[in-house]
């Protein structure tokens, strides 16, 4: 688990971009249009944005935020404790069926138990079940619905 700087930014997107794409081929409604690079590279220069390798091979990206995302409802997720939201996973699609996303999951899920982290969440859209069952693989549990940015869309979270 690296921390990303601003060099890694061209290299990280562009995977953002990839899964956009794939995802839209699919008809999934999901990263569509892809997260603005400019917000990217703000959260990349806040500490927010990470990456893993495996053998010195890029195998994904993952932002984590400590305070709930921006476009979260103000009544959603109103607890004092201490997590990570998960946000903008992505592995590229070269490595699709590889087990590389549940590996970085795994990492991510370490590292939180040594920086005292209790929950990870996240959300996925309600148009994406495959997305939802991935994660209840995972050991996420589904916490509710919400409408996030005009979408219907599942809370996740797990416990660490």
């Amino acid at each position: 688990m690296i921390l990303a700087t601003e060099n890694d930014i061209d290299r990280l997107y562009s995977i953002l971009e990839d899964c956009s794409m794939w995802l839209k081929s699919k008809g999934v409604q999901q990263w569509n249009p892809v997260y603005p690079k400019k917000l990217f590279f703000k959260n990349v220069q806040c500490g927010e944005v990470f990456y893993f390798t495996t053998n010195d091979e890029l195998t994904g990206t993952a932002t984590l935020y400590k305070e709930k995302p921006f476009y979260y409802p103000a009544d959603v997720w109103n607890d004092n404790l201490k997590v990570w939201y998960l946000c903008r996973f992505a592995v590229p699609r070269h490595l699709k069926n590889k087990q590389a996303g549940s590996e970085i999951v795994r990492e991510i899920e370490n590292k939180a138990r040594e920086c005292g982290i209790e929950r990870i969440r996240l959300d996925v859209v309600k148009s994406n079940p495959f997305l939802e069952s991935y994660y209840e693989n995972l050991g996420f549990q589904r916490i509710g619905e919400v409408v996030l940015k005009e979408t219907p869309s599942i809370l996740m979270e797990k416990v660490i």
